[in-house]
């Protein structure tokens, strides 16, 4: 159904900027070649629940990647598909057929259902709005990315790794001193402000 092969991807949550990154990313993404960061107004399905999708709204469209493998503690993600807002009443058939979790109505506008989400009585879920600012750089082929994110929860920093081989991402995290004990994806670090439980950053020096 998708061909697509995924990047192992390593990610990492700050509330302020760890000095350790400055030796990586340094004036990189505030150099006169990246200094205009690519900045978004986003949107983010959010559970208290483990999920395998990660479902958001970016620029008008419905942006759907599904978490398809592990590989010492990466995470492989593959795009499903991305459709227009303004549109979805047109796929609205084969979003249902081929990925039963979505759900879309006119009235109640889009949903998932909660049958791939291990539900139960404490299952809740909702859409939480947040800004990016990014700012992109390359690592030799490895693709990094620095960004802030403005959160109803607070001002955070990000700093991730990706690559469609996970020995050169695992080669970042090893240079780094870092590891990936607390890689997170933008789904789980968000997701965790439904959970009653404190995020564990590590150590920000």
């Amino acid at each position: 159904m998708n061909n697509v092969v995924g990047k192992y991807e390593l990610r990492y949550f700050y509330p302020t900027i760890p000095k350790r990154w400055l030796s990586i990313i340094g004036e990189i993404p505030f150099s006169p070649a990246h200094r205009q960061p690519v900045v978004s107004d986003e949107m983010y399905w959010i559970c208290n629940k483990p999920t395998k999708f990660n479902i958001k709204i970016r620029d008008n469209k419905l942006d759907v990647k599904e978490l398809v493998a592990t590989c010492k503690g990466l995470q492989q993600w593959i795009p499903l598909f991305k459709i227009d807002m303004g549109d979805i009443e047109n796929h609205k058939e084969n979003i249902e057929k081929l990925y039963p979790f979505l759900e879309y109505s006119k009235d109640k506008g889009l949903a998932v259902t909660e049958g791939l989400l291990m539900p139960d009585s404490d299952f809740r879920y909702n859409w939480i709005d947040i800004k990016k600012i990014r700012w992109k750089f390359m690592v030799d082929v490895v693709e990094g990315e620095y960004a802030i994110i403005e959160t109803t929860n607070g001002v955070f920093h990000t700093v991730s790794f990706q690559h469609y081989e996970a020995s050169k991402v695992l080669q970042i995290a090893d240079s780094i001193g870092k590891g990936v004990a607390f890689n997170s994806s933008y789904i789980d670090f968000l997701s965790s402000f439904m959970q009653t439980k404190i995020i564990d950053y590590g150590n920000r020096d």
